[in-house]
């Protein structure tokens, strides 16, 4: 069963953060600032708030993601799938068109179909997300140089 016969329904921008969250943390499990910098060296730009909160949310609901503290870990199934789909090195791009294909992400849909529920799809604040940027920033990061 792919996560399209499943409620939520993905966006691009989640596959980009499932791929930041497997680069950065695998079983282990990782926090936003190291997520952050995942995403920004797989996709050359910081995610935005909407787009890093509104994947971990998704994700959480689908059971593919899981939150302990500050520490998010993708789950078995998840980590299965992406043993088959990464189990030789291959480009980026193929990695996330094929994490496209397991989210079930129709490639003409750019942003969810409406604008997420503040109080459903909150992963975490607003104001995390900000130190986060600002912690991988002071460390050196971003080659994008800003967000978005």
């Amino acid at each position: 069963m792919t996560a399209r016969e499943q409620s939520p329904r993905f966006v691009w921008s989640d596959a980009w953060i499932l791929l930041a969250l497997l680069y950065s943390g695998g079983k282990e499990g990782t926090d936003l600032r190291a997520t952050i910098a995942a995403a920004d060296f797989i996709n050359h730009a910081i995610p935005t708030y909407d787009e890093l909160n509104g994947a971990l949310a998704r994700l959480q609901a689908a059971r593919y993601l899981e939150r302990r503290g500050r520490t998010y870990r993708v789950t078995p199934r998840v980590l299965s799938a992406y043993a088959e789909i990464g189990a030789r090195r291959r480009l980026v791009q193929k990695e996330l068109d094929d994490l496209q294909s397991f989210l079930g992400v129709e490639h003409s849909i750019d942003s969810p179909s409406s604008p997420p529920n503040e109080d459903q799809l909150r992963a975490f604040s607003r104001r995390a997300y900000e130190r986060a940027v600002k912690a991988y920033r002071q460390a050196g990061g971003s080659t994008a140089g800003k967000s978005g």
